[in-house]
């Protein structure tokens, strides 16, 4: 019995049963010599075709807690407006921006106490009028106040934050995108002030989670896509990709594993399947089929279990046995 190593496509196989046939006119005449491998090791990078959209971040509008006419305007489209910034006056005093995740809804006064009292704590630290932050209107926040008061014109010896001294600045959220009020208009507390956005963009990818990270490709721009994600969130990734969308929302992409998959191969002449669409391979002219799922594979050769690699592999099945029902 002739024995052969897989370590070659089919092509080489094929090539050897042929020039072993036509060794000699009296060997061509006799039955083909089983032809024997092994199930070869191999690397697969699951690619899968799919698309990415792009979903801005929510639009949201920035509103006024204040009363009166705008006197004067720093608000800009694609400025960030921080913690501190005076972002427009009101009847001639400044309106200061306060950075928080929820605006204060009452005048700050001391005794109180609560998460609004440590927002304005917190502008206060941002101005350099306190040093500590305890959600807790002391002496030392009342003194703050009285110099923030007479820093931005609300009285020499004022301890009342007014809520209409302030503008609420969403944390977590852009830039101004469209500024909506003008100098001369008037004001009150709900006035759309500017639209800003809430959160960030996001690139979301039409495909199901899968349990390792993956290689998107968009265009010309890769990225890594994590293990158990769906969303592209990290803003150099999603800017690029906004490149190549060139204005539009969706895109095709491809899905590639970066860590590659072990599987086993076999020759495609090693394959038999049947009418029932049972596919098999066999180890030798006498034993059963082994079952196999025929449906992956690349340059003649068929992906197996990575279990079957080392197990002998008939190469001619065809040729060389009679029986070749999988179910045998």
């Amino acid at each position: 019995m002739a024995v052969l190593a897989l370590g070659a496509p089919l092509l080489v196989g094929v090539v050897l049963a042929v020039w072993a046939l036509a060794d000699s006119p009296l060997q061509s005449a006799t039955r083909p010599q089983p032809l024997i491998g092994t199930v070869e090791l191999a690397e697969r990078r699951d690619v899968e075709l799919t698309s990415v959209t792009l979903i801005p971040a929510e639009p949201y509008p920035v509103v006024s807690q204040s009363t009166g006419t705008v006197t004067a305007l720093s608000i800009t489209s694609g400025e960030a407006i921080g913690s501190g910034a005076t972002a427009l006056a009101v009847d001639g005093r400044p309106v200061v921006a306060y950075v928080s995740a929820a605006p204060l809804y009452r005048d700050i006064v001391e005794g109180l106490e609560g998460d609004d009292v440590a927002a304005a704590q917190r502008l206060l630290a941002d101005l350099g009028h306190l040093d500590a932050v305890d959600g807790r209107a002391g002496s030392p926040t009342t003194a703050a106040i009285r110099a923030f008061n007479a820093a931005q014109g609300y009285g020499e010896d004022n301890g009342v934050l007014a809520v209409g001294s302030l503008l609420w600045v969403p944390e977590g959220s852009a830039a101004p995108q469209s500024v909506t009020i003008r100098v001369g208009q008037l004001v009150a507390p709900q006035t759309e002030l500017y639209m800003t956005a809430s959160g960030e963009d996001r690139i979301e990818v039409g495909a199901p989670e899968a349990d390792v990270d993956r290689l998107l490709t968009v265009g010309s721009v890769t990225a890594t896509l994590g293990s158990g994600q769906t969303t592209l969130t990290d803003p150099a990734d999603i800017e690029a990709i906004k490149t190549v969308l060139g204005g539009e929302t969706t895109a095709g992409a491809a899905l590639e594993s970066i860590t590659p998959r072990t599987v086993g191969t076999v020759p495609a002449s090693a394959v038999v399947v049947g009418t029932d669409g049972v596919a098999c391979f066999f180890t030798d002219l006498q034993g059963p089929g082994t079952r196999i799922d025929a449906a992956a594979g690349s340059f003649g050769l068929v992906d197996v279990d990575a279990d079957l690699i080392g197990t002998p592999v008939l190469i001619n099945p065809r040729t060389t046995r009679e029986d070749l029902a999988c179910d045998s």
